[in-house]
Protein backbone atom coordinates (compact mmCIF):
# COMPACT_ATOMS: atom_id res chain seq x y z
CA UNK A 1 0.00 0.00 0.00
CA UNK A 2 2.80 2.45 0.91
CA UNK A 3 4.59 1.74 -2.38
CA UNK A 4 1.36 2.28 -4.32
CA UNK A 5 0.74 5.64 -2.66
CA UNK A 6 4.36 6.68 -3.20
CA UNK A 7 4.08 5.74 -6.89
CA UNK A 8 0.92 7.83 -7.32
CA UNK A 9 2.39 10.84 -5.54
CA UNK A 10 5.58 10.80 -7.61
CA UNK A 11 3.54 10.32 -10.79
CA UNK A 12 1.40 13.33 -9.85
CA UNK A 13 4.48 15.47 -9.16
CA UNK A 14 6.01 14.30 -12.44
CA UNK A 15 3.00 15.66 -14.34
CA UNK A 16 3.33 19.08 -12.69
CA UNK A 17 7.03 19.78 -13.31
CA UNK A 18 7.90 21.24 -16.76
CA UNK A 19 10.30 19.15 -18.81
CA UNK A 20 13.56 20.32 -20.32
CA UNK A 21 13.61 18.94 -23.88
CA UNK A 22 17.42 18.96 -23.87
CA UNK A 23 18.02 17.12 -20.62
CA UNK A 24 18.77 13.39 -20.27
CA UNK A 25 18.72 11.80 -16.82
CA UNK A 26 20.47 8.47 -16.17
CA UNK A 27 19.62 6.61 -12.96
CA UNK A 28 22.35 4.20 -11.86
CA UNK A 29 22.85 4.07 -8.10
CA UNK A 30 25.44 1.31 -8.01
CA UNK A 31 27.39 2.03 -11.22
CA UNK A 32 26.26 -1.34 -12.60
CA UNK A 33 24.15 -0.06 -15.50
CA UNK A 34 26.65 -0.67 -18.26
CA UNK A 35 24.26 0.39 -21.04
CA UNK A 36 23.83 3.78 -19.42
CA UNK A 37 27.58 4.16 -18.93
CA UNK A 38 28.24 3.29 -22.58
CA UNK A 39 25.60 5.72 -23.80
CA UNK A 40 27.04 8.55 -21.72
CA UNK A 41 30.53 7.71 -22.95
CA UNK A 42 29.32 7.85 -26.56
CA UNK A 43 27.48 11.15 -25.93
CA UNK A 44 30.66 12.67 -24.52
CA UNK A 45 32.94 11.36 -27.27
CA UNK A 46 30.60 12.49 -30.06
CA UNK A 47 29.74 15.97 -28.84
CA UNK A 48 26.10 15.20 -28.05
CA UNK A 49 26.76 16.89 -24.71
CA UNK A 50 27.01 20.24 -26.51
CA UNK A 51 23.29 20.11 -27.27
CA UNK A 52 21.93 17.99 -24.41
CA UNK A 53 22.56 18.17 -20.70
CA UNK A 54 23.61 14.72 -19.47
CA UNK A 55 22.86 13.97 -15.79
CA UNK A 56 24.17 10.81 -14.13
CA UNK A 57 22.78 9.87 -10.70
CA UNK A 58 24.91 7.47 -8.64
CA UNK A 59 25.84 6.67 -5.04
CA UNK A 60 29.50 6.50 -6.06
CA UNK A 61 30.40 9.93 -7.46
CA UNK A 62 34.14 9.49 -6.90
CA UNK A 63 34.32 6.46 -9.18
CA UNK A 64 31.96 8.10 -11.68
CA UNK A 65 34.21 11.14 -12.02
CA UNK A 66 37.05 8.83 -13.04
CA UNK A 67 34.91 7.47 -15.86
CA UNK A 68 33.27 10.55 -17.32
CA UNK A 69 34.52 13.96 -18.48
CA UNK A 70 33.26 17.16 -16.88
CA UNK A 71 30.63 17.47 -19.59
CA UNK A 72 28.61 14.79 -17.75
CA UNK A 73 27.01 16.19 -14.61
CA UNK A 74 27.31 13.68 -11.76
CA UNK A 75 24.70 13.80 -9.01
CA UNK A 76 24.67 11.84 -5.76
CA UNK A 77 22.31 13.99 -3.68
CA UNK A 78 18.86 12.30 -3.73
CA UNK A 79 16.94 15.58 -3.65
CA UNK A 80 18.83 16.92 -6.66
CA UNK A 81 18.51 13.57 -8.39
CA UNK A 82 14.76 13.53 -7.87
CA UNK A 83 14.43 17.05 -9.26
CA UNK A 84 16.50 16.21 -12.35
CA UNK A 85 14.39 13.15 -13.06
CA UNK A 86 11.17 15.16 -12.80
CA UNK A 87 12.50 17.92 -15.05
CA UNK A 88 14.10 15.75 -17.77
CA UNK A 89 12.38 14.85 -21.00
CA UNK A 90 14.49 11.69 -21.29
CA UNK A 91 14.91 9.34 -18.31
CA UNK A 92 17.03 6.19 -18.62
CA UNK A 93 16.96 3.24 -16.23
CA UNK A 94 18.36 -0.27 -16.51
CA UNK A 95 16.88 -2.18 -13.59
CA UNK A 96 13.24 -3.18 -13.25
CA UNK A 97 12.51 -0.74 -10.46
CA UNK A 98 14.20 2.39 -9.22
CA UNK A 99 13.94 4.87 -6.38
CA UNK A 100 11.52 7.28 -8.05
CA UNK A 101 9.53 4.95 -10.26
CA UNK A 102 6.43 6.65 -11.69
CA UNK A 103 4.32 7.03 -14.79
CA UNK A 104 5.97 9.11 -17.52
CA UNK A 105 4.44 12.55 -18.08
CA UNK A 106 3.04 13.67 -21.42
CA UNK A 107 5.89 13.98 -23.95
CA UNK A 108 8.37 12.54 -21.45
CA UNK A 109 10.21 9.35 -22.39
CA UNK A 110 11.04 6.85 -19.65
CA UNK A 111 13.42 4.42 -21.33
CA UNK A 112 14.08 0.93 -19.95
CA UNK A 113 17.46 -0.19 -21.31
CA UNK A 114 17.47 -3.45 -19.36
CA UNK A 115 20.60 -5.21 -18.14
CA UNK A 116 20.24 -8.22 -20.40
CA UNK A 117 17.73 -10.54 -22.03
CA UNK A 118 16.15 -12.65 -19.28
CA UNK A 119 17.24 -16.28 -19.12
CA UNK A 120 15.71 -17.09 -15.74
CA UNK A 121 12.00 -16.74 -15.06
CA UNK A 122 11.16 -13.20 -13.96
CA UNK A 123 8.15 -10.91 -13.92
CA UNK A 124 4.92 -12.56 -15.00
CA UNK A 125 6.62 -15.94 -15.32
CA UNK A 126 7.24 -15.98 -11.55
CA UNK A 127 3.46 -15.87 -11.04
CA UNK A 128 3.76 -12.95 -8.67
CA UNK A 129 1.36 -10.00 -8.47
CA UNK A 130 2.48 -6.37 -8.45
CA UNK A 131 0.83 -3.15 -7.45
CA UNK A 132 1.87 -1.55 -10.75
CA UNK A 133 1.80 -2.54 -14.41
CA UNK A 134 5.21 -2.92 -16.04
CA UNK A 135 3.75 -1.39 -19.17
CA UNK A 136 2.64 1.77 -17.36
CA UNK A 137 6.06 2.92 -16.21
CA UNK A 138 8.08 2.88 -19.44
CA UNK A 139 7.62 4.72 -22.71
CA UNK A 140 10.24 2.71 -24.57
CA UNK A 141 11.92 -0.62 -23.87
CA UNK A 142 15.15 -1.86 -25.44
CA UNK A 143 15.57 -5.44 -26.66
CA UNK A 144 18.50 -6.70 -28.78
CA UNK A 145 16.38 -8.72 -31.24
CA UNK A 146 12.80 -9.60 -32.12
CA UNK A 147 13.19 -12.93 -30.34
CA UNK A 148 14.51 -11.15 -27.24
CA UNK A 149 11.52 -8.81 -27.46
CA UNK A 150 9.16 -11.80 -27.44
CA UNK A 151 10.79 -12.87 -24.15
CA UNK A 152 10.35 -9.36 -22.73
CA UNK A 153 6.67 -9.41 -23.62
CA UNK A 154 6.18 -12.79 -21.92
CA UNK A 155 7.87 -11.53 -18.78
CA UNK A 156 6.47 -8.01 -18.55
CA UNK A 157 3.52 -7.63 -20.96
CA UNK A 158 5.00 -4.60 -22.68
CA UNK A 159 2.99 -3.06 -25.52
CA UNK A 160 4.50 -3.77 -28.90
CA UNK A 161 4.65 -0.08 -29.85
CA UNK A 162 7.19 0.57 -27.09
CA UNK A 163 9.99 -1.60 -28.43
CA UNK A 164 13.39 -0.44 -29.59
CA UNK A 165 15.24 -3.26 -31.33
CA UNK A 166 19.00 -2.84 -31.14
CA UNK A 167 21.82 -4.82 -29.47
CA UNK A 168 22.78 -3.39 -26.10
CA UNK A 169 24.91 -0.20 -26.13
CA UNK A 170 27.32 -1.74 -23.62
CA UNK A 171 28.46 -4.08 -26.39
CA UNK A 172 30.10 -1.13 -28.18
CA UNK A 173 32.81 -1.43 -25.53
CA UNK A 174 33.72 -4.87 -26.86
CA UNK A 175 35.60 -3.05 -29.62
CA UNK A 176 37.88 -1.37 -27.08
CA UNK A 177 39.86 -4.57 -26.88
CA UNK A 178 43.51 -4.10 -26.08
CA UNK A 179 44.74 -7.52 -25.02
CA UNK A 180 48.36 -6.37 -24.93
CA UNK A 181 47.51 -3.51 -22.58
CA UNK A 182 45.46 -5.83 -20.35
CA UNK A 183 48.32 -8.32 -20.07
CA UNK A 184 50.68 -5.48 -19.19
CA UNK A 185 48.37 -4.20 -16.44
CA UNK A 186 48.06 -7.70 -14.99
CA UNK A 187 51.78 -8.47 -15.27
CA UNK A 188 51.25 -11.36 -17.71
CA UNK A 189 53.52 -12.43 -20.53
CA UNK A 190 52.47 -11.87 -24.15
CA UNK A 191 51.61 -15.53 -24.70
CA UNK A 192 49.36 -15.92 -21.68
CA UNK A 193 45.73 -16.77 -22.53
CA UNK A 194 43.01 -14.87 -20.67
CA UNK A 195 39.59 -16.19 -19.75
CA UNK A 196 36.97 -13.99 -18.08
CA UNK A 197 34.57 -15.75 -15.72
CA UNK A 198 31.20 -14.07 -15.09
CA UNK A 199 29.02 -16.23 -12.84
CA UNK A 200 25.42 -15.26 -12.26
CA UNK A 201 24.17 -14.28 -8.81
CA UNK A 202 23.02 -17.25 -6.71
CA UNK A 203 22.65 -16.25 -3.06
CA UNK A 204 19.08 -14.93 -3.27
CA UNK A 205 17.99 -18.01 -5.20
CA UNK A 206 19.34 -20.41 -2.58
CA UNK A 207 18.05 -18.41 0.39
CA UNK A 208 14.60 -18.10 -1.19
CA UNK A 209 14.41 -21.87 -1.42
CA UNK A 210 15.58 -22.58 2.10
CA UNK A 211 19.17 -23.60 1.32
CA UNK A 212 21.16 -21.00 3.21
CA UNK A 213 24.18 -23.28 3.52
CA UNK A 214 24.29 -24.20 -0.17
CA UNK A 215 27.29 -22.94 -2.18
CA UNK A 216 26.57 -19.69 -3.98
CA UNK A 217 29.49 -19.87 -6.39
CA UNK A 218 29.80 -22.37 -9.25
CA UNK A 219 32.35 -25.20 -9.03
CA UNK A 220 34.96 -23.39 -6.91
CA UNK A 221 35.47 -24.11 -3.21
CA UNK A 222 38.30 -23.53 -0.77
CA UNK A 223 39.16 -27.20 -1.21
CA UNK A 224 39.66 -27.18 -4.98
CA UNK A 225 40.71 -23.68 -5.94
CA UNK A 226 44.42 -24.48 -5.63
CA UNK A 227 43.90 -27.43 -7.94
CA UNK A 228 42.32 -25.12 -10.51
CA UNK A 229 45.13 -22.61 -10.14
CA UNK A 230 47.77 -25.30 -10.69
CA UNK A 231 46.07 -26.64 -13.80
CA UNK A 232 45.71 -23.12 -15.24
CA UNK A 233 49.36 -22.36 -14.53
CA UNK A 234 50.41 -25.49 -16.39
CA UNK A 235 48.51 -24.32 -19.49
CA UNK A 236 49.68 -20.67 -19.21
CA UNK A 237 46.09 -19.48 -18.80
CA UNK A 238 44.88 -16.79 -16.40
CA UNK A 239 41.22 -16.60 -15.41
CA UNK A 240 39.81 -13.26 -14.28
CA UNK A 241 36.74 -13.80 -12.11
CA UNK A 242 34.51 -10.72 -12.24
CA UNK A 243 32.24 -11.07 -9.24
CA UNK A 244 28.57 -10.12 -9.45
CA UNK A 245 27.88 -6.88 -7.59
CA UNK A 246 25.56 -8.75 -5.19
CA UNK A 247 27.86 -11.75 -4.74
CA UNK A 248 28.54 -12.66 -1.12
CA UNK A 249 32.27 -12.35 -0.49
CA UNK A 250 33.81 -15.77 0.07
CA UNK A 251 37.11 -16.34 1.92
CA UNK A 252 39.08 -17.44 -1.13
CA UNK A 253 38.28 -14.18 -2.96
CA UNK A 254 40.90 -12.43 -0.84
CA UNK A 255 43.72 -14.91 -1.47
CA UNK A 256 46.36 -14.21 -4.11
CA UNK A 257 46.73 -16.87 -6.79
CA UNK A 258 49.19 -16.94 -9.67
CA UNK A 259 46.59 -17.67 -12.36
CA UNK A 260 43.24 -16.67 -10.85
CA UNK A 261 42.35 -13.02 -10.30
CA UNK A 262 39.18 -11.94 -8.49
CA UNK A 263 37.85 -8.52 -9.49
CA UNK A 264 34.96 -6.31 -8.50
CA UNK A 265 33.70 -3.06 -10.03
CA UNK A 266 36.13 -0.97 -7.98
CA UNK A 267 39.10 -2.91 -9.38
CA UNK A 268 37.93 -2.25 -12.94
CA UNK A 269 37.59 1.47 -12.24
CA UNK A 270 41.12 1.53 -10.80
CA UNK A 271 42.37 -0.19 -13.98
CA UNK A 272 40.46 2.37 -16.08
CA UNK A 273 38.65 -0.46 -17.86
CA UNK A 274 34.98 -1.19 -18.38
CA UNK A 275 33.65 -4.71 -17.95
CA UNK A 276 32.95 -4.95 -21.66
CA UNK A 277 36.38 -3.72 -22.73
CA UNK A 278 37.75 -6.45 -20.43
CA UNK A 279 35.55 -8.96 -22.25
CA UNK A 280 36.71 -7.64 -25.59
CA UNK A 281 40.34 -8.22 -24.63
CA UNK A 282 39.76 -11.77 -23.41
CA UNK A 283 40.34 -15.00 -25.29
CA UNK A 284 37.25 -16.76 -23.98
CA UNK A 285 34.27 -16.34 -21.67
CA UNK A 286 33.25 -18.63 -18.82
CA UNK A 287 29.68 -18.21 -17.63
CA UNK A 288 26.49 -20.08 -16.81
CA UNK A 289 22.94 -18.70 -16.76
CA UNK A 290 23.86 -15.09 -17.47
CA UNK A 291 22.72 -13.01 -20.45
CA UNK A 292 26.31 -11.86 -20.98
CA UNK A 293 26.69 -14.96 -23.15
CA UNK A 294 24.41 -13.34 -25.75
CA UNK A 295 26.53 -10.18 -25.80
CA UNK A 296 29.78 -12.12 -26.10
CA UNK A 297 28.47 -13.83 -29.24
CA UNK A 298 29.06 -10.54 -31.06
CA UNK A 299 32.86 -11.00 -30.89
CA UNK A 300 32.57 -14.68 -31.90
CA UNK A 301 35.02 -15.98 -29.32
CA UNK A 302 34.70 -19.29 -27.43
CA UNK A 303 32.38 -19.73 -24.44
CA UNK A 304 32.61 -22.35 -21.70
CA UNK A 305 29.48 -23.08 -19.64
CA UNK A 306 29.59 -24.11 -15.97
CA UNK A 307 26.50 -26.22 -15.24
CA UNK A 308 27.27 -27.95 -11.95
CA UNK A 309 23.99 -26.78 -10.36
CA UNK A 310 21.90 -26.76 -13.54
CA UNK A 311 19.16 -29.16 -12.41
CA UNK A 312 18.63 -27.62 -8.97
CA UNK A 313 18.61 -24.15 -10.51
CA UNK A 314 16.16 -25.24 -13.21
CA UNK A 315 13.80 -26.95 -10.78
CA UNK A 316 13.72 -24.08 -8.29
CA UNK A 317 14.32 -20.90 -10.27
CA UNK A 318 13.31 -22.02 -13.75
CA UNK A 319 14.48 -21.07 -17.23
CA UNK A 320 12.45 -19.33 -19.91
CA UNK A 321 13.88 -21.43 -22.73
CA UNK A 322 15.14 -24.79 -21.44
CA UNK A 323 16.01 -25.97 -24.95
CA UNK A 324 18.74 -23.35 -25.08
CA UNK A 325 20.71 -25.18 -22.38
CA UNK A 326 20.30 -28.47 -24.17
CA UNK A 327 22.17 -26.98 -27.15
CA UNK A 328 24.65 -24.46 -25.78
CA UNK A 329 27.34 -23.26 -28.24
CA UNK A 330 30.27 -24.43 -26.17
CA UNK A 331 31.51 -27.20 -23.86
CA UNK A 332 29.99 -27.65 -20.41
CA UNK A 333 31.85 -28.16 -17.13
CA UNK A 334 30.66 -29.75 -13.89
CA UNK A 335 33.93 -29.67 -11.94
CA UNK A 336 37.42 -28.18 -11.92
CA UNK A 337 38.97 -30.76 -14.24
CA UNK A 338 36.22 -30.39 -16.83
CA UNK A 339 36.51 -26.60 -16.59
CA UNK A 340 40.25 -26.59 -17.36
CA UNK A 341 39.87 -29.19 -20.11
CA UNK A 342 37.06 -27.16 -21.68
CA UNK A 343 39.10 -23.94 -21.63
CA UNK A 344 42.08 -25.75 -23.14
CA UNK A 345 39.95 -27.36 -25.86
CA UNK A 346 38.24 -24.15 -27.05
CA UNK A 347 41.51 -22.19 -27.06
CA UNK A 348 43.25 -24.94 -29.02
CA UNK A 349 40.51 -25.76 -31.52
CA UNK A 350 37.28 -23.76 -31.70
CA UNK A 351 34.60 -26.31 -32.65
CA UNK A 352 31.52 -24.17 -31.87
CA UNK A 353 31.84 -21.17 -34.20
CA UNK A 354 28.87 -22.16 -36.36
CA UNK A 355 26.60 -22.72 -33.33
CA UNK A 356 27.59 -19.34 -31.86
CA UNK A 357 26.83 -17.55 -35.12
CA UNK A 358 23.40 -19.18 -35.30
CA UNK A 359 22.53 -18.14 -31.76
CA UNK A 360 23.96 -14.65 -32.32
CA UNK A 361 21.59 -14.06 -35.26
CA UNK A 362 18.71 -15.07 -33.00
CA UNK A 363 19.69 -12.94 -30.02
CA UNK A 364 21.24 -9.83 -31.66
CA UNK A 365 19.68 -7.89 -34.51
CA UNK A 366 21.75 -7.95 -37.67
CA UNK A 367 22.36 -4.91 -39.85
CA UNK A 368 23.61 -2.56 -37.11
CA UNK A 369 27.37 -2.29 -36.91
CA UNK A 370 29.02 -3.15 -33.59
CA UNK A 371 30.17 0.21 -32.27
CA UNK A 372 26.99 2.00 -33.40
CA UNK A 373 24.57 0.61 -30.82
CA UNK A 374 24.55 3.62 -28.46
CA UNK A 375 24.19 5.99 -31.41
CA UNK A 376 21.30 3.91 -32.77
CA UNK A 377 19.38 4.02 -29.49
CA UNK A 378 19.86 7.79 -29.17
CA UNK A 379 18.74 8.24 -32.78
CA UNK A 380 15.61 6.13 -32.34
CA UNK A 381 14.64 8.36 -29.40
CA UNK A 382 15.13 11.49 -31.49
CA UNK A 383 18.27 12.55 -29.59
CA UNK A 384 20.70 13.79 -32.23
CA UNK A 385 23.34 16.48 -32.65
Amino acid sequence: MKDSIRFKLISFANCLVPKNSYKCFFYDRGMISYNEISMLTWASDNQLVKKYQMIYFTNNPTAARKMFPETVKIISNPIKGFFHQLSSKYVFVEQNGHQWMCRPAHKQLMVQLWHGTPIKKVGNLNHTTHWFSYDDVFSRVLAPSEYAWSIMRKCFSYSDNKKIICPYPRCDELLNQNAKDLRKKLGLDDKSRIGVWLPTFRTAYYETHGSNDAPDFPILTENNINILNGLLKRSNTTVIVKMHVLQRRLPFFDTNYSNIIFMDNAALVDMEMSLYSLLGASDCLISDYSSVIFDYLLVNKPIVFTVDDYYSYKDNRGFIDEDMFNNVPGPTAHDVEELVNSIESVLTKDAYESERNTLCRKMNKEGIRLGDYAATVFRQLGIEK
